[in-house]
């Protein structure tokens, strides 16, 4: 705890100054300080010292002197269906190609590097291309609110990325969580970013419904509307403005990986259009 506040007010003005705020606003005092909403919150415990591989950096560098990982490859029968192209794939084979991508974006994610793109965006375009149906299993997977995490971004970087670097030594993490009320396809949804771990983070709180009602398959369209901003300083809750409409368009999804575009630029330009999350459960991260 000793290092943590240094950090803490460390990260404070630099959040302060990625929101356009004075250092002398950054320490006013909050508007609001108060718990998040339950049905909104992250489910964050009160602040105590997070084991190791869920906040703390990991014991060793974060790259290897070798440089970053090898990326993983799906087999040699299977590489030569994707490269044709246009060729269907039997259920095992999807899931291959799914195995392979999230290994790769989290080994890219552990190393804070993403240097071998072609391999990963080759991937993601064979998923997208062959779309996943959206049935009863996929919208569980989507919404059951269950935090799943950023591990690779392509397109403009979000705002959000820069929070979760400041402070690159730390496992910092971002993402989402959707929970779907009982029968149907909206419900509250939390974006958060951690800046040094669970001691210090921001997320954005609001609601999601799906626009398409009758998608059978993925590509499938979400109305967003984030009501508030908040800021977690050691467990106390401050007030933020942020606030906005967007869309998310999941163009994937499956138990390892779901993939999510832009479709729109976001109100407050928290996210430009175009921008490609590759997302996992945060499970595969503890």
């Amino acid at each position: 705890m000793g290092e943590g506040m240094p950090r803490a007010l460390s990260a404070l003005l630099a959040i302060g100054a990625l929101l356009g705020l004075s250092p002398a606003s950054a320490f006013r005092p909050p508007v609001a300080l108060r718990a998040i909403t339950p049905a909104l919150s992250l489910s964050r415990a009160p602040p105590v010292p997070p084991a190791r591989g869920a906040g703390f950096p990991p014991a060793g560098p974060l790259m290897a002197a070798t440089g970053p990982p090898k990326a993983a490859k799906v087999g040699a029968p299977l590489m030569a269906k994707l490269e044709t192209g246009g060729q269907v794939l039997s259920l095992a084979e999807i899931a291959e190609v799914s195995s392979v991508l999230q290994a790769n974006v989290v080994a890219f994610w552990e190393s804070k590097t993403d240097e071998d793109r072609e391999s990963v965006d080759f991937l993601v375009d064979a998923l997208v291309y062959r779309g996943s149906a959206w049935n009863r299993k996929n919208r569980e997977l989507f919404a059951s609110g269950k935090d799943w995490v950023v591990t690779y971004t392509k397109g403009a970087k979000p705002k959000w990325f820069g929070f979760e670097r400041l402070f690159p030594q730390w496992r910092n993490r971002s993402g989402q969580n959707y929970l779907a009320k009982e029968g149907t396809m909206e419900g509250p949804l939390v974006n958060f970013a951690q800046v040094v771990g669970d001691f210090l983070s921001i997320a954005g709180s609001g609601t999601f419904s799906q626009a398409d009602p009758v998608a059978q398959r993925c590509p499938v369209l979400f109305d967003v509307q984030i009501e508030r901003g908040e800021f977690s300083v050691l467990g106390a809750k401050i007030g933020l403005p942020i606030s906005g409409k967007g869309q998310a368009l999941l163009l994937y999804i499956d138990e390892n990986v779901r993939i999510i575009t832009n479709p729109v630029d976001s109100e407050g330009g928290w996210e430009k259009a175009g921008l490609l999350v590759v997302q996992v459960p945060a499970a595969v991260l503890d």
